[in-house]
């Protein structure tokens, strides 16, 4: 299914000179919700992506940007390994940001040896938590499954 809608953005964008699955756009919407993952639980982070549907569809896509910060565990649920890719790449085309802690991600490759590989098109900051204060003080609402 993913792969058909992925080929009529193609085609259409092509038709049209504008790429379809653009993953920023150029407004800010007047609601704005960020949602905190800091556990290694795949059950847990499912929920915060159904969660994140229910929020697009609630107040639709185009009237509520929705960012997911990860920090400590959760940010091994934005890796290729947690098996979530393409949950993730969907809602990434429904303009959801993603952002993983860079201090979390460098901590893992100091105690492992190996960074690890986040699915494309993550954002990385420098700290999960102050990265959700700053988002609170631009207006977004913050929740915590």
């Amino acid at each position: 299914m993913m792969r058909w809608i992925l080929m009529i953005s193609l085609a259409l964008s092509l038709s049209f000179g504008s790429p379809l699955w653009a993953t920023e756009r150029d407004f800010e919407p007047e609601i704005k919700v960020v949602l905190q993952v800091s556990d290694n639980d795949p059950e847990l982070f499912k929920r915060v992506l159904t969660n994140t549907v229910n929020i697009l569809k609630a107040y639709g896509m185009d009237e509520v940007q929705v960012e997911i910060v990860t920090y400590a565990g959760g940010v091994w649920m934005l890796t290729e390994q947690a098996g979530l890719a393409e949950r993730i790449r969907g809602l990434r085309l429904q303009y959801v940001r993603f952002s993983a802690c860079d201090f979390t991600l460098s901590s893992i490759e100091r105690t492992q040896g190996k960074r690890p590989k986040l699915v494309e098109g993550v954002e990385v900051v420098p700290y999960g938590l102050p990265h959700i204060i700053d988002l609170q003080g631009k207006g977004y609402v913050y929740a915590r499954p």
